[in-house]
């Protein structure tokens, strides 16, 4: 939908008192030009020169970062039984189970029963809500 105030609507004329200011990049790149005169091409040639040349060996393992970057960190596969159907209290007794056998690093035993508390905290939120909504039309019911 076009701005039809005219008060509002941008033109040559009408421009913001504050003007957006340039990016990081843009003054980083504008910096780089008018102290050492050379572009953004140039300044990485510079940059893996001198990584090369071994004047400046963190520009090498910046490079490297940069073109193969180090993998995060990701939780591994576990496998163990947790007993289906029965109280959250059993399920959170066979993670610590296996936990104590070395089937489950720790983290990962810990992560899984924070999970099952978030879903303990969940249902009880909703279970809590179902009974106000109850108890509201009940009380509803009494006063008609």
């Amino acid at each position: 939908m076009a701005d039809t105030n005219v008060a509002t609507r941008f033109t040559s004329d009408n421009q913001p008192a504050k003007r957006r200011g340039k990016t990081p990049k843009t003054l980083l790149l504008e910096a780089l030009k008018n102290e050492a005169g050379i572009d953004e091409a140039a300044f990485y040639e510079l940059i893996v020169r001198r990584a090369i040349t071994g004047e400046d060996p963190m520009l090498t393992r910046e490079i490297l970062a940069r073109l193969q970057p180090i993998h995060k960190a990701t939780l591994p596969d576990v496998q163990f039984e947790i007993p289906r159907g029965t109280a959250p209290v059993d399920k959170v007794v066979a993670i610590i189970d296996a936990v104590a056998d070395g089937k489950c690093p720790p983290d990962v035993g810990d992560m899984m029963i924070g999970m099952i508390k978030n879903m303990l905290d969940i249902y009880n939120v909703t279970e809590l809500a179902e009974k106000v909504r109850r108890i509201e039309e009940r009380l509803g019911e009494l006063g008609q």
